[in-house]
């Protein structure tokens, strides 16, 4: 039996690093990343001692929005365990379950993007989302986000939204990053209707 109490803090993004006036003029607009979470898990599994993990992740960056569509993104990633009782797949203690929120200190996100009336481009490493994240997704539920090293394509269009990718290589959430399969993979095309256009997150 897994227990677990998530709190967050949301992205703080309301402060300008750019002075308003010449913001508003320019068109360029950059904002500070802020988000702090504190989490405790708790796992009762057959043949292994109770164990509890209490973990705090960390991330912070700037999110930049210039004129004609284009913007770019940095971001990085931290978690530290404030206790140490259990296992986290990257150190093990006998006895003790797995919970799988290993220490990190880390680069999440760094993309540059475009984004059209009609097509919108990512480039770099960047949060991927289709649908409920069953087969394609960033782990949320865990401190350590996986983010992917990609180039992604949209084509929004009558009746459904269409997304090529090229994916380089996942950052996965338990803290190994690797090539999917040893190798670059193609995913040529993939539709979401447009009845369910909250199917797919993009950032």
């Amino acid at each position: 039996m897994t227990r677990v109490l998530s709190a967050g803090l949301p992205a703080l993004a309301m402060l300008m690093l750019v002075d308003p006036a010449q913001a508003q003029e320019t068109g360029h607009n950059v904002k500070p990343i802020l988000d702090l979470r504190l989490r405790a898990e708790e796992v009762d599994q057959d043949g292994l001692d109770s164990t509890l993990a209490l973990t705090l992740a960390g991330r912070f960056g700037l999110d930049a929005k210039f004129t004609n569509g284009w913007g770019a993104l940095i971001e990085g990633e931290a978690v530290g365990h404030l206790t140490s009782d259990f296992s986290d797949t990257v150190d093990t203690v006998p006895g003790k379950a797995v919970i799988a929120d290993p220490e990190a200190f880390e680069l999440n996100r760094l993309q540059i993007s475009w984004k059209g009336e009609e097509a919108n481009a990512t480039l770099g490493r960047q949060r991927i989302i289709f649908d409920d994240a069953r087969f394609v997704g960033n782990v949320g539920f865990r401190q350590n986000e996986q983010t992917f090293d990609a180039v992604r394509f949209g084509f929004p269009a009558s009746g459904m939204s269409v997304w090529t990718m090229y994916i380089s290589t996942r950052c996965s959430a338990f803290l190994a990053t690797r090539a999917l399969r040893g190798s670059s993979k193609a995913i040529p095309i993939l539709c979401m209707p447009a009845v369910r256009p909250q199917s797919a997150t993009l950032c």
